[in-house]
């Protein structure tokens, strides 16, 4: 029987996740230069550390999602990764280089357990509500990217003042009371389960085993395909980001604010409305797909024209598009795992999905300086090919799902 209201439960856990991101970005944003400034280390040894802490975040949410499922639960998995990376940051005070590589070794693994975690248990949470779990899953979203705007620019301004080790002393405290949040609010996660996920019934769902296989192969390989055509629309900006710069100084700001607010804002409307409204999750990914779709012809197209106010009037646009594609696409996606992956196995297979997003960014990184020297016409043509297929592959599943009459 399915729950129509919402969850108590997604005050802690999207909180939590807000503090956590606000803690890990803060971080994150001063680890460099404190690498640079405080110990001496070269950039290109800066860079490598820097390279390897955020390899390990390929390996470790699978890790993280296996001892949750077979061994002590996601609530418990989430809230130790929570405590080791807050271990982790008050390591990196430490004036040891050892002591730099221990803690970023923390940091990785904890964020490994917290994050897959994290996503389950929401997912967990909302089993017997599913037709309200897109919804939740776009507050979720949303507070991550409150968390990843202001986690630099607070934990910056606290570096900047009292110094680097001021900063991950803070960034460890906010990952403590991201923690505290879940312990103290407990009573409100009650649906959540305390045991292994191996341990529980599969839920009973509409659809048979062998669609349900396909639909999560599908989003945890042809999403992060998404993301590697955001990189290849987006890179034509970075490398204009100095020019731009020059005849609009405020640019920058501009460039890295426009995307979290607009999700922010565009993800709680659409919460709003889709706690109300039924549509397929099949095709809100497509939706989104063809609002990206437009925001890729008019990034490339306004790539090839001087720089002047109108440019950069269509290029914010643009942004502001591609992030409201965004809301239609990541959190929608982590949902269809929650409401079609295995009950036993779920951690496992978000931390399957994370990393090989993961894993993908780092081969689109490499595959975008391959193919930009081919020219904005040539992006286009395979942007919009490739977005193109992967619309027509979620409207063919949304097609075989209808079949079954799902009630989520």
């Amino acid at each position: 029987m399915q729950n129509q209201s919402h969850s108590l439960g997604i005050i802690p856990v999207s909180f939590s996740k807000l503090l956590e991101r606000l803690g890990y970005y803060g971080m994150r944003s001063i680890l460099v230069l404190f690498l640079l400034k405080d110990l001496g280390f070269t950039n290109e040894k800066s860079a490598l550390i820097y390279g390897y802490f955020t390899g390990l975040s390929v390996v470790i949410p699978i890790i993280g999602g296996l001892i949750a499922d077979l061994l002590i639960g996601t609530k418990r998995t989430a809230i130790i990764g929570g405590f080791i990376q807050a271990l982790g940051c008050f390591t990196l005070v430490i004036p040891s280089e050892f002591a730099v590589y221990l803690g970023l070794f923390f940091i990785a693994l904890g964020t490994g357990f917290y994050n897959p975690n994290i996503i389950s248990l929401l997912g967990s949470i909302y089993s017997k509500r599913l037709q309200k779990l897109d919804a939740a899953m776009l507050i979720f979203y949303s507070c991550i990217h409150v968390g990843a705007l202001f986690g630099p620019l607070f934990i910056g301004v606290i570096a900047d003042l009292f110094g680097y080790k001021t900063g991950f002393i803070i960034s460890g405290t906010i990952l403590i009371l991201a923690q505290l949040l879940l312990l103290f609010l407990n009573n409100l996660l009650k649906e959540a389960p305390t045991s292994p996920n191996i341990y529980l019934e599969e839920e009973k769902r509409e659809t048979t085993p062998g669609y349900r296989a396909i639909i999560i192969i599908a989003i945890t390989l042809l999403i992060p395909v998404f993301w590697i055509i955001y990189q290849l629309d987006i890179e034509p900006l970075y490398e204009r980001m100095d020019k731009i710069s020059e005849s609009f100084n405020y640019f920058r700001s501009i460039f890295s604010a426009i995307g979290p607010i607009t999700i922010f804002f565009v993800g709680i409307i659409l919460a709003i409305i889709f706690s109300f409204v039924k549509l397929s999750s099949f095709l809100k990914i497509l939706i989104g797909f063809i609002i990206y779709a437009t925001s890729s012809a008019l990034l490339n197209f306004y790539y090839q024209l001087e720089i002047s106010n109108s440019f950069l009037f269509f290029v914010f646009f643009a942004l502001f598009l591609q992030g409201i594609s965004e809301v239609f696409i990541s959190p929608i996606a982590l949902s269809i795992i929650c409401k079609y992956g295995s009950t036993k196995f779920n951690s496992t297979l978000i931390g399957l999905f994370l990393a090989i997003s993961t894993l993908v960014s780092y081969f689109g990184s490499f595959l975008t300086g391959k193919i930009g020297i081919l020219g904005s016409n040539a992006v286009l043509v395979i942007s919009l090919s490739t977005i193109s297929i992967l619309a027509s592959v979620f409207f063919v599943l949304y097609f075989f799902i209808k079949k079954s009459k799902p009630n989520y």
